[in-house]
């Protein structure tokens, strides 16, 4: 991976996307359950295109650089994506592929890695600006989800094996690495909460979020009213 990896301006942050390219039956598998592949392959990638375009605004007004570590058969440009130096992730559990991805951009001068996922394409600009403002006084900075899990997470150093055996997909990963980094010593910076779309919940709060301002999510406002859904309850 290393040798794919972009370098980073020296000093500035890597705002770092992990996330599955669009492949039909390999995303948003419980939206799928609910409104067939077609539609939640539609969503997955309006949420992934607007992700990717916030990625590169905050990083751009940081004076750092946005980068895809992609998972699923690339390159992005195949699915129609572009505009973003992107690499594959590793092979392993989500915590090994996103401690390889991290590492891979610390040492490419990346003097903070701000990392979040493709399930929050309305996640507010101030959050990247409050991660990188705590980069001198915390080693880790969260923002927790909803649900239990974390919707950004920030870096400035290798941690070793710091996800290694989390509950990936569980009420209990925020509480966990809570708990991983006080045991390691680690100064943890823990932002406001904000809220992933992987159910009925939180598409149902998308919709209604999109409802008031469109401009949060464009692509993904365009893919709603594209899947004329029905009225939200």
């Amino acid at each position: 991976m290393k040798e794919q990896c972009p370098d980073i301006p020296r000093g500035r942050p890597a705002v770092l996307v992990m996330g599955r390219l669009p492949e039909a039956g390999r995303v948003k598998t419980r939206l799928a359950r609910r409104y067939g592949q077609t539609t939640a392959l539609t969503l997955h990638t309006a949420f992934l295109r607007d992700t990717l375009a916030h990625a590169v605004t905050a990083a751009t007004s940081l004076g750092g650089r946005a980068v895809f570590a992609y998972e699923g058969d690339g390159p992005p440009s195949r699915h129609g994506l572009a505009g973003i130096a992107a690499f594959p992730q590793s092979l392993g559990d989500l915590g090994q592929r996103q401690s390889a991805a991290q590492a891979a951009l610390l040492d490419h001068d990346a003097c903070s890695v701000i990392t979040i996922g493709s399930d929050s394409p309305t996640l507010p600009a101030p959050f990247f600006r409050e991660a990188w403002s705590q980069r001198e006084t915390a080693d880790l900075v969260v923002a927790p989800a909803t649900d239990g899990g974390y919707v950004l997470i920030a870096v400035t150093r290798r941690h070793a094996d710091f996800y290694g055996g989390l509950e990936w997909g569980t009420p209990r990963v925020m509480a966990a690495l809570t708990e991983r980094a006080q045991k390691l010593g680690l100064t943890l910076h823990r932002m406001a909460a904000w809220y992933d779309i992987d159910d009925e919940i939180g598409l149902q709060r998308l919709r209604r979020e999109i409802g008031v301002d469109p401009g949060v999510a464009p692509h993904t406002a365009l893919a709603l009213e594209a899947l004329s859904l029905d009225p939200i309850p």
